[in-house]
C-alpha cells in the first residue's frame, strides 16, 4: 500500500510510470493525500512522476527506495530569487510508504548539494530560471 501526502501550497499532479505507457494523471490539492496501489505488479522499477507548474516541472521518485535523499524541488518563476522550492521525501509510517511534497526555505547551499537531480524542466521553464552550478 502506497500514499502521497501534499503538504505544500501547490496542486501537484502524479501519475505511475509504467515503462511502456504512464498510469492515469491524478491530482492531489494543498494539504491532501490519497492512498493507493500499484496498478501492474509487472514493472521492475515503481516510479511515481510528480508534475508542478502545469508539467513545467517533473520530478520522478521511485517509490519502493526507503530513506531516499530528499529531492528539492525549484518552481520557476522567472525571478531566480523568488522560486518557490518544495521537498520531496518518502518514509515507512506501518506498513505503508509515503510520498510527501511540502514547502520548506532551502538556502543555495542545499540546493548545489543536492543538485536537484531527477528533476526534468521543460525548454519554456528553462528559460525563465536561472541555474548556479
Amino acid at each position: 500500500v502506497y500514499r502521497i501526502s501534499n503538504l505544500s501550497s501547490e496542486l501537484v499532479h502524479y501519475y505511475q510510470d509504467l515503462g511502456d505507457s504512464k498510469g492515469i494523471i491524478e491530482g492531489l490539492l494543498p494539504n491532501e493525500e490519497k492512498a493507493f496501489g500499484w496498478d501492474r505488479l509487472d514493472v521492475a522499477t515503481r516510479e511515481i512522476v510528480l508534475c508542478f507548474d502545469n508539467a513545467l516541472v517533473k520530478v520522478n521518485c521511485q517509490i519502493d527506495e526507503l530513506n531516499m535523499e530528499p529531492k528539492v524541488v525549484r518552481l520557476p518563476s522567472g525571478n531566480s530569487r523568488s522560486d518557490k522550492k518544495l521537498v520531496v521525501s518518502n518514509h515507512v509510517d506501518g506498513e505503508t510508504k509515503v510520498l510527501t511534497i511540502a514547502n520548506r526555505a532551502v538556502t543555495t547551499n542545499m540546493l548545489v548539494s543536492n543538485e536537484e537531480f531527477s528533476i526534468k524542466i521543460n525548454d519554456a521553464a528553462d528559460k525563465t530560471s536561472t541555474k548556479t552550478k
